[in-house]
């Protein structure tokens, strides 16, 4: 390894240097960029994918669209969920409260997509 002659901070008659000048033989690789997930809020924290029909409805509905969705205030989703369960609602009569309440198309899809991964059934009228 060579010495550098450049000091810390070196004045001059009109130049100033600062900093050290690496001069040795083993210069360190940056590390790689780590990968992104894919499923973030603007690259900045994970999104978790939605695991119960209570996650899907938070991720997918805001408080008052879920309160609106219900006729009631809703504290926990765990009794509206089960009702869902127990008596499942049709996919039109889902979809078109939904809409009532102001939900775009696109993320309806999404919420349906995801209460049915959490086995949320939607009957198609016969």
């Amino acid at each position: 390894m060579q010495q550098s002659e450049v000091g810390q901070n070196t004045l001059g008659n009109d130049n100033q240097v600062t900093g050290f000048a690496d001069q040795s033989d083993n210069i360190q690789q940056a590390a790689a960029p780590t990968p992104v997930n894919q499923t973030t809020d603007n690259n900045k924290t994970p999104i978790p994918t939605p695991k119960t029909c209570e996650e899907c409805f938070k991720k997918f509905l805001t408080p008052g669209q879920i309160n609106g969705f219900f006729n009631t205030v809703i504290r926990s989703l765990d009794e509206p969920c089960l009702l869902l369960r127990n008596e499942p609602v049709p996919l039109d009569v889902f979809k078109d409260k939904l809409t009532s309440l102001g939900v775009t198309e696109q993320v309806q899809a999404e919420l349906i997509n995801c209460l049915e991964s959490v086995g949320i059934p939607f009957p198609t009228p016969r």
